[in-house]
């Protein structure tokens, strides 16, 4: 739904702009992009508000565009079957998502709800296509955070079935961590706002399984869990079932 400010006036609608776009412009990501690049992103975008558990789009169905959280939380998620919803991602502030489908032109391979009311920033497709006939040399950057994104889904779509519970949680952690870690510029004790519910539907297994293995994580200083967060104390311990693995 169109963002609106009751009661607005133009000076209050710029201002509340100008914060929308101070926060994106803190993005890890959108920050390596040319200045000129980052300017035609945010003059060219819309904003929509959205309420706790509204679809923003849903997966089989056509781009609405490449999109950014500027406030809230949004959840992104995938169908494993007929009846089984497979979290992939929860993210807030600073978070784009849906540029698969824009750079590929096919439905998007995703559904995206907001967890809580959220802001999102929505440049559509066409002032994408636009923008890149312009100037073809910024395709490139949008195209590495599409790969990216890509080929950490296909990894989780591949493994899920062939590890561990434990082992999957360590990966799926580790991918999460590098994802918040390009959002947001961290590169140590990252925080992600998951409860153990959203992990348990991540990698497939109960609650009490997911407390189980977050104890045991804990206990090796790998992370700590407090509520409705886990803090990511040692990263590359995480990645170590990576390399254990050759994933």
């Amino acid at each position: 739904m169109p963002l609106a400010w009751p009661g607005d006036d133009m000076k209050k609608t710029k201002t509340n702009t100008e914060l929308s776009h101070a926060v994106l412009r803190q993005s890890a990501w959108f920050k390596t992009l040319p200045t000129e690049l980052q300017d035609e992103i945010l003059t060219n975008s819309g904003q929509r508000q959205y309420s706790k558990d509204e679809i923003i789009f849903r997966e089989d169905q056509p781009a609405i565009g490449i999109c950014a959280v500027i406030a809230g939380e949004v959840a992104i998620s995938r169908m494993a079957g007929a009846e089984t919803e497979c979290l992939l991602h929860v993210g807030g502030p600073g978070m784009w998502f849906g540029e698969v489908a824009v750079l590929s032109g096919r439905d998007t391979a995703v559904t995206a709800r907001a967890l809580t009311e959220a802001k999102i920033l929505v440049l559509p497709p066409a002032e994408f296509e636009r923008i890149v006939e312009q100037e073809p040399r910024y395709y490139r950057p949008l195209a590495m955070l599409a790969l990216q994104r890509s080929q950490i889904m296909l990894r989780n779509i591949a493994v899920s079935q062939n590890l561990s519970p434990e082992q999957y949680l360590r990966l799926r952690l580790a991918d999460l961590a590098e994802m918040r870690m390009s959002e947001h510029d961290l590169d140590n004790a990252v925080e992600l706002n998951l409860s153990q519910t959203q992990l348990a539907q991540m990698i497939g297994a109960s609650r009490q399984t997911v407390n189980a293995l977050l104890k045991a994580l804990e206990s090796d200083g790998l992370i700590r869990a407090k509520f409705r967060k886990i803090v990511i104390s040692d990263i590359d311990g995480l990645r170590g079932e990576r390399r254990r693995t050759g994933l």
